[in-house]
Formats: structure tokens, sequence, C-alpha cells
């Protein structure tokens, strides 16, 4: 009854589409329908209000678009992501995802000793650039001086330069002393 301001029992308005809402009543034309906010999916046809959130491992931009599976390479969750997609943490990576598979942590897979991965890494088969070290689900660091840490180490003391080599810190390779010389400590 109009009196009482409801709709009839037996009248049924248009419900908005997916991905819109609209939380007016008395709204008669579809053009009423509102785009769901960023971080927000409004997946129910008729949608009041968008109060569901993003699900983890993917990006809801808004504007009235479907969420997107997060690339390789990056993840989201509402704790760490606020639900928008960010490279996955350096010492890590994420692989393509799937549907069943979404990328949900930034720590998805640690990469292995003597291999580096980059924030936003996809892959954890790169090996530990030359003059570095990298340990297990660990940013690669440079090597020591005193040592050299070729393509692929993954520590610090591995190899240690001895007489007649010497080497500085980042080396990849022991430098030879040449006739004449001696190596000199690294604190000198």
């Amino acid at each position: 009854d109009a009196s009482s301001g409801q709709c009839p029992t037996d009248t049924k308005g248009i419900p908005c589409p997916i991905n819109t809402y609209n939380n007016q009543t008395g709204e008669s034309n579809i053009d009423a329908c509102l785009p769901c906010p960023p971080d927000f999916l409004c997946s129910n046809l008729g949608t009041e209000a968008p109060t569901e959130l993003c699900p983890d491992g993917y990006s809801c931009p808004g504007g009235g678009v479907s969420p997107q599976l997060c690339p390789a390479g990056e993840f989201s969750n509402r704790v760490d992501t606020n639900g928008r997609c960010e490279k996955c943490y350096e010492g890590y990576y994420c692989e393509t995802p799937t549907d069943g598979n979404p990328n949900t942590e930034g720590t998805m897979n640690g990469c292995n000793a003597g291999f580096e991965c980059p924030a936003g890494a996809s892959v954890g088969d790169i090996p530990c650039e030359g003059g570095y070290y990298c340990e297990a689900e660990s940013p690669k660091t440079m090597c020591p001086a005193g040592y050299y840490c070729p393509e692929g180490s993954s520590t610090a003391d591995e190899f240690p330069c001895e007489y007649p080599y010497w080497c500085e810190a980042g080396q990849a390779q022991p430098y030879y002393c040449t006739a004449g010389s001696i190596p000199v400590p690294a604190t000198v």
C-alpha cells in the first residue's frame, strides 16, 4: 500500500546488474545503478550496497569491472595489500595463478639457496648473480671482502680468497696478485 512507503508485493523492480549497486529506493531507471567501487565486489544482481570485499588473490578495480586474478609475480590479500595486487616479496616468487589457485601471499614460494628472487619474481630458478650470495628465502647480499661469489653462490664464505689471489667486496672471481705484489687486507 502506497501510504506505508512499501512497494506492493506483486511489483518487481529491475535489479541492478552484476558489478553495480543502488542503495536508493524508488529509482525507476537502470541508470540509477552505480558502478561497484574499487576493492569491493558486487557479485549479485540487485546489490543494494557494496559490502563484500574483494577476494584474496584478486584485484577489484571498480567501475563495473569484474575481479581480475593478480598476475604472475603479484599477490593480494586484505591484510597485507588491502585487496590490491602488489609485487611478491624479495626472496620469494609467485607463479602464474589460476582461478582455483590465486596468489594470496607475498611469500607464496620461497627461493632456494643459490637462486635470487627479486620483488615481483614469478619464477624461482634465476641463479644468484655473481658477486652476490643468495641464502634460501632471502634477498641477495653482496659478497664480503676476502671472499668471491661466482654465479649461484649460496653463502658468503663458500669461496675464500687465498694467496696469490685477493678479493674486494662484490667480486664474482678473485683477482690474481701479479709478480712483486701481495694481497692487501680488506681493513687497510
